[in-house]
């Protein structure tokens, strides 16, 4: 079972990918959340939470928060949790 998947992102231009296995989109307090479960990927929001079906899904769902983090002003925040060999870090993005 993967622990992780690499994950593009795609900011102010600029297009990479990073191993993940959790992204937090913060919009004014807002949470949206990404979990990789090893078999795919969780969406959920307050109290709703709905398996991804597949990576058109998934992409078309951090479009829109790569959009969104490219238009605000100082409200937005994007947490990735990376994995590099056998340490885990979380890495924040602020417009």
């Amino acid at each position: 079972m993967k622990k992780f998947e690499y994950v593009p992102l795609c900011m102010l231009g600029y297009t990479f990918t990073l191993p993940a296995d959790k992204i937090v989109f913060n919009r004014l307090g807002n949470e949206e959340i990404l979990t990789f479960t090893g078999s795919g990927w969780i969406y959920q929001t307050g109290k709703v939470r709905v398996s991804i079906s597949d990576h058109v899904e998934l992409d078309a769902i951090l479009l829109g928060w790569y959009t969104a983090f490219d238009g605000a002003h100082s409200t937005v925040t994007i947490k990735v949790r990376t994995h590099n060999k056998n340490e885990i870090t979380w890495v924040m993005y602020k417009n």
